[in-house]
């Protein structure tokens, strides 16, 4: 365990008396005091042993605690300070979002986030106690099913063709045979069900954009009270929505889906944007609402800004996608504030909330901070 207020702090200061008969107690570095070892502990499988983790701290300063495991005999790596490269304790698989958690505030080269044992000797249906892991729900849009491009048409008299809709000109419809051929047909031809889906595949012009608010305030009693230097942490809680404003002229009485993606960038690392939030809501035009329509999502979002260790960590709000999609599965229209996000939209909707990704929307781990020389 390790706890550091201005790197004089140590695990002696926090472990008090306690020793173990580890022969490098007290030598292992770990963040910017010493590490304290415990005993060797000999494991067989299917032999369970109690384990018991107590982790407090004296408040007043930043506080850190990890539990690094090292397997007797095993060449480990070494780090930047010239120590052994162990591995996190872990009783299951590191996870994607577990990773990011960690990495976040990890400085790199202090644990080994993906390696080393796993202690998981048990059948896992026998864990009464166990607490499963809820993962956010991934905001994968509905997509409507697509109408084929060659379709049937069936005219007032009763009888059909086949034929791809291509647009309409003055009274009269043009469609496009398997051919190739275009063809004229009058409009007063078509039966009301066909009408209904050339109103719908010619939707008027829509203005789309983002609707947000936020709050700030400030941490006054926190870890850097007692750092007169320090300023306090910066916080501001984001709510998020969409609106949709219908411009062109004619009534559209179908059913639309508008949704939002919204992103904030590390301090740590401005390629790397974290998923803040998603939400989508459906409306349809009416004279009544004059085609216009907003919603606001569910819960507030939380950005910190600060300094530690003379870096900026924590987060800014940055990135933001609006798409309005017709019930053909058509965007009609959508506002972004990055292109990279509308041109890699398919992998984008792979990813969830919470997730970290790049400009090609492929999701990263998180970047933790740098080594501090002046404290190493």
């Amino acid at each position: 365990l390790n706890a550091t207020l201005d790197g004089t702090w140590n695990a002696r200061t926090i472990a008090g008396k306690w020793t173990s008969s580890a022969t490098k107690n007290n030598q292992w570095y770990m963040g910017t005091g010493k590490a304290w070892g415990g005993d060797w502990v000999e494991l067989k499988a299917g032999e369970p042993l109690d384990l018991e983790i107590l982790i407090g701290e004296q408040p007043g300063g930043n506080f850190s605690a990890m539990l690094l495991v090292e397997v007797e005999g095993v060449e480990y790596e070494m780090n930047p300070q010239n120590q052994k490269f162990l591995p996190i304790f872990r009783t299951a698989p590191t996870t994607h979002a577990m990773a990011d958690a960690i990495m976040e505030h990890l400085v790199e080269g202090e644990a080994d986030v993906f390696g080393g044992p796993i202690f998981q000797d048990y059948a896992p249906s026998i864990r009464t106690n166990e607490v499963a892991a809820v993962e956010p729900e991934i905001p994968v849009a509905e997509e409507a099913e697509s109408e084929s491009l060659m379709r049937l048409w069936t005219l007032n008299n009763g009888k059909t063709f086949e034929a791809e809709y291509v647009t309409t000109m003055g009274d009269k419809l043009v469609v496009r045979t398997a051919r190739g051929k275009q063809v004229k047909v009058p409009y007063g031809d078509i039966s009301p069900e066909d009408i209904a889906f050339i109103q719908r595949s010619n939707p008027p012009e829509f203005d789309v954009g983002i609707v947000r608010s936020s709050k700030s305030f400030k941490i006054k009693m926190s870890a850097y009270a007692l750092k007169r230097d320090q300023i306090p942490p910066r916080v501001l809680d984001w709510t998020f929505g969409a609106k949709v404003r219908q411009k062109g002229l004619g009534d559209y009485p179908f059913e639309l889906k508008l949704e939002y993606f919204i992103f904030a960038q590390q301090y740590l690392d401005p390629n790397k944007y974290w998923f803040l939030d998603y939400q989508s809501s459906v409306y349809t035009p009416t004279p009544e609402n004059e085609g216009s329509y907003r919603f606001t999502g569910d819960g507030i979002t939380r950005l910190f800004d600060f300094d530690l260790v003379g870096q900026r960590r924590g987060h800014k709000l940055s990135k933001t996608l609006v798409l309005l999609t017709d019930s053909r599965g058509e965007i009609i229209a959508h506002s972004s504030t990055a292109n990279w996000l509308i041109d890699n939209l398919d992998e984008l909707r792979k990813r969830k909330v919470g997730d970290y990704i790049d400009q090609s929307c492929k999701q990263v781990y998180a970047s933790g901070p740098k080594k501090n020389p002046n404290l190493y």
